[in-house]
């Protein structure tokens, strides 16, 4: 049986190609999605002092159903067949939303639970910069908060693939996806733990050259929707391929028990 090693270079290069050659699907199914998220901000400042409003827990539950459906939707885009495509649209629900909703929440409590030590060691070291650190990781001297919670970001990286397990109607936990991942766990640690970080410094970077609030707040809402698109297509992508590597090695080993009968 012949290792297969996780190709990086090449799924970072197709989740840039892929979403462009999806791009009218994509945007017609992330619609919603993508005008709330746009013109919500510009009342957020009247939203923000009320904290506990029945306007600020509406506009939550509003973001987090449009997150959901966007995200069960690039998921499939990225991973089904093209005639399967067809019947996708933007409101469509199923079960697979719901098996969905499952599994974020179940990856948001252990990732949670996970960081909470490393919160408190951050805490501890960062002193008073800690909130500073919270709030603007990337700032200048913050740094240190995202190396210490790098070992959350490895496990979590590779419960991740929960989730686009969880968009094509899949029901599997968090036990198969430490299993499935295994074999590659710095390449998926790579992928879906350090790609993402590295694609908030490069935002940071093009919006630090900004001067209007206005056009900073319509620039970065724009590279948070594109980077967030890629960084879906690496995890499907990701998802995709050690499925196939997993499905491939287990026919290899049945092989010879078959040529045997």
């Amino acid at each position: 049986m012949v290792f297969r090693t996780l190709p990086l270079g090449n799924i970072l290069a197709k989740s840039i190609l892929l979403p462009l050659f999806h791009f009218k699907l994509l945007l017609t199914l992330c619609a919603p999605y993508i005008a709330f998220s746009f013109v919500a901000p510009f009342f957020i400042g009247d939203l923000a002092a009320q904290t506990y409003s029945a306007n600020m827990m509406l506009y939550i539950a509003i973001s987090v159903v449009l997150l959901l459906l966007a995200a069960v939707n690039c998921h499939k885009v990225f991973l089904l067949s093209d005639q399967q495509l067809d019947t996708l649209s933007p409101f469509s629900l199923n079960k697979s939303h719901v098996k969905f909703a499952y599994a974020a929440l179940v990856f948001a409590i252990m990732s949670g639970l996970l960081s909470v030590p490393f919160i408190m060691i951050s805490s501890a070291a960062l002193g008073d910069g800690h909130a500073s650190a919270m709030n603007e990781p990337l700032e200048q001297g913050n740094y240190l908060f995202y190396i210490m919670m790098l070992p959350v970001a490895y496990f979590s990286s590779r419960w991740a693939m929960i989730l686009p397990d969880a968009a094509v109607g899949e029901k599997r936990g968090s036990g198969w996806a430490w299993s499935l991942t295994q074999h590659h766990a710095l390449s998926v640690f790579v992928l879906i733990g350090i790609v993402p970080v590295g694609l908030a410094l490069l935002a940071k970077l093009i919006l630090s050259f900004i001067v209007s609030p206005t056009l900073t707040h319509l620039v970065g809402s724009a590279l948070g929707l594109v980077f967030s698109v890629i960084e879906l297509c690496i995890l499907s992508l990701t998802y995709a391929w050690l499925v196939e590597a997993d499905k491939d090695k287990a026919d290899t080993q049945q092989t010879p028990d078959t040529d045997l009968q």
